[in-house]
């Protein structure tokens, strides 16, 4: 049991390195985000839909949200995943079955109001994660585009969690407890998991749908960085940050609202 609580004692670290809150604390959600009256333009025909990575939420997409508006795209974000285990207010926590229903029927809610046949996603962490399972479920008919952040297609070591966990042999125990006490989505995101299994069986990409992956090549959170994200696959893009900007410094964690990463996303979805 000792080596049990010694294991959970590292995880507010490992989710502070998924998500660092601080960084975002002074800001508010961007306001063109979840116009309900926009309706997509023949030259920007299909709504962005912007799924934030685990303790995360719509502040995440500070610099996404008013340039992907300033290109006349429809631009809607949810915050989802709160679970009783962390009194409802941590986003991204509850079982990835849960947020995949939520995600989903807020994709459907946001086709309905617009009027649009598709949807182009943009995915972060878990996010990216949730993006690739539900391109799956809802199919090209639904989906033109998928951008992932550093998605762990092929699951996460939360910081060095469960290697730690498997090397002083209590992995099944911190599992249970990850589960049932903490973080359900966590233990869901763990190599070998049912969800990360399902996920990352071939093919992995749905035929009609466009994904662009960028990953970080030092990400230890999703790591390798790179072979633990991409998919080599028809239709998928793969990009590490450091080929694409050699020398600039960029982390797992704050992918979404570094200007230039933002910049790419942008021109990934309006070019």
């Amino acid at each position: 049991m000792t080596r049990v609580l010694r294991v959970l004692s590292l995880l507010p670290a490992a989710l502070l390195a998924f998500s660092p809150l601080s960084a975002a604390s002074a800001e508010t959600p961007p306001r063109v985000l979840n116009d309900w009256s926009c309706r997509p333009s023949d030259a920007r025909p299909r709504p962005v839909v912007l799924i934030h990575g685990i303790a995360d939420d719509q502040r995440t997409w500070r610099e996404i949200a008013p340039r992907l508006a300033a290109r006349d795209t429809c631009t809607f974000a949810l915050e989802y995943g709160k679970d009783a285990r962390t009194f409802h207010t941590l986003n991204g926590f509850a079982p990835l079955t849960q947020s995949l229903q939520e995600v989903a029927a807020f994709i459907e809610r946001v086709r309905q109001e617009t009027g649009a046949e598709q949807v182009d996603l943009v995915g972060h962490s878990e996010g990216g994660a949730i993006a690739l399972a539900l391109v799956r479920q809802l199919g090209a008919g639904a989906v033109h585009t998928a951008v992932l952040l550093a998605p762990p297609t092929y699951g996460t070591t939360l910081s060095g969690l469960v290697g730690f966990a498997d090397g002083i042999g209590v992995r099944q125990f911190t599992d249970i407890a990850l589960r049932e006490l903490v973080c359900p989505a966590c233990a869901d995101l763990q190599p070998g998991s049912d969800f990360i299994n399902t996920l990352s069986a071939r093919p992995v990409a749905v035929p009609g749908v466009r994904y662009e992956i960028l990953a970080v090549a030092d990400d230890p959170i999703v790591s390798p960085g790179g072979t633990a994200s991409f998919v080599d696959e028809p239709g998928v893009a793969n990009y590490l940050a450091q080929d694409i900007w050699p020398g600039l410094r960029l982390d797992h964690g704050t992918l979404p609202f570094n200007s230039v990463v933002a910049d790419w996303v942008t021109d990934r979805l309006t070019h």
